[in-house]
């Protein structure tokens, strides 16, 4: 689940997977997850079901953020600056991409979706969280999962809107409304020609990372609100039932 995102959109430049090429992935996320494996085996009550839904209501800005940082790097590498992870080399794989990759707004979308939902529809379809594996409806074909179900895949996509916007990428010149561009973007007047003055890509960065994390709130809390009145309603329907049996002994 952790690399289905790293893997299919690297699949999609043509690039080789990290994973493929070294270590580092392996240490990343073998190490977090025996810790949190360790953890859990340890203190096992913390897996109970009304204290996952409260991880799910206190943690999403991590959850946001982290999802942030693998769009914008995926999606920093279809510009010829340094990623908003710079490195003294700057941007090494933009010279191995194809050009109408780079110059494809809508392809900087599909980056932005894949990236961010690719390994966690990867797991539901095939239901990596039970003990035996299936394949399954891909979770964004399911009836009524509705925009919030479905967020993780739309929000990727559009954090590579603001990210490639904000940041002037050639990609969006002349493609995104005109008031959308003035929303991140300040234009300079002044002796000699006018200058468009835009965010840098750790800017570009944070403002992503800003909308993210309202879109992911505003669902952790629509969730949790929904969860209180569903177990309200649980509740109420028990009470009548006790009731109901009461009355029928008398």
């Amino acid at each position: 689940m952790s690399w289905g995102g790293m893997l299919f959109s690297h699949l999609l430049l043509s690039l080789p997977p990290p994973a493929l090429v070294s270590i580092h992935p392996y240490i990343n996320y073998l190490s977090v997850h025996l810790l949190f494996t360790g953890l859990f085996y340890a203190f096992p009550g913390l897996l109970d079901i009304d204290k996952m839904k409260t991880y799910d209501l206190v943690l999403f800005p991590i959850d946001a953020l982290l999802r942030v940082n693998a769009i914008t790097s995926t999606v920093g590498m279809l510009s010829s600056s340094p990623s908003p992870s710079p490195s003294p080399q700057g941007n090494p794989n933009y010279a191995r991409i194809h050009p109408a990759l780079v110059d494809s707004p809508l392809f900087h979308l599909i980056l932005g979706a894949v990236a961010s939902a690719g390994g966690s529809v990867t797991a539901s379809t095939f239901s990596t969280f039970t003990p035996n594996w299936s394949f399954s409806t891909p979770v964004f074909l399911r009836p009524g999962v509705g925009l919030l179900g479905t967020m993780d895949i739309w929000g990727g996509a559009l954090i590579a809107l603001v990210f490639g916007v904000s940041s002037g990428h050639k990609a969006f010149r002349g493609v995104v409304p005109g008031w959308v561009e003035r929303l991140v973007q300040v234009h300079v007047e002044g002796e000699g020609e006018a200058k468009t003055l835009v965010l840098s890509q750790k800017g570009a960065k944070a403002l992503g990372a800003l909308v993210l994390t309202v879109l992911f709130g505003y669902r952790a809390v629509v969730g949790w609100v929904g969860a209180q009145q569903q177990q309200q309603q649980v509740g109420k329907v028990e009470a009548s039932k006790k009731m109901q049996g009461a009355k029928k002994k008398q």
